[in-house]
């Protein structure tokens, strides 16, 4: 029997629906937020917006989490872990700065090494 052609393979083919009928009348389910995404939309509203997003069970998550963590820096009384909630905050919403390091040599040439690989061995026999 050729390949494909065994009923069982045939009935996969088959649509489960009928014709007409469209099996996701909604199309295709919406991206869930990201979190960067969540932070940026509140990063306008108001400490008491923030309060009512935060306490919203119907929220989306990433709305509630992004509120907390806006809260979280706005009421934390030490300044350091409140400084930390917003490095996270700018961090999502930035990317983390790029850091510069320098690398002393102390005086000496830098070296260069040329290392050749074998040749590939050819494809063709």
């Amino acid at each position: 029997m050729p390949r494909g052609t065994h009923p069982n393979s045939l009935a996969n083919l088959k649509a489960p629906w009928k014709p007409g009928y469209a099996p996701n009348p909604g199309g295709r389910p919406k991206r869930s937020l990201y979190l960067s995404e969540a932070l940026r939309m509140l990063s306008d509203r108001t400490e008491s917006e923030l309060r009512a997003i935060a306490d919203d069970e119907g929220a989306v998550v990433a709305l509630r989490a992004a509120a907390k963590q806006y809260l979280a820096a706005l009421n934390d009384s030490n300044t350091q872990h409140a400084g930390k909630a917003l490095d996270r905050v700018a961090d999502r919403l930035e990317g983390k700065p790029t850091q510069m390091q320098k690398i002393a040599l102390d005086n000496e040439p830098i070296k260069r090494f040329v290392v050749e690989a074998p040749e590939p061995p050819s494809l063709r026999a």
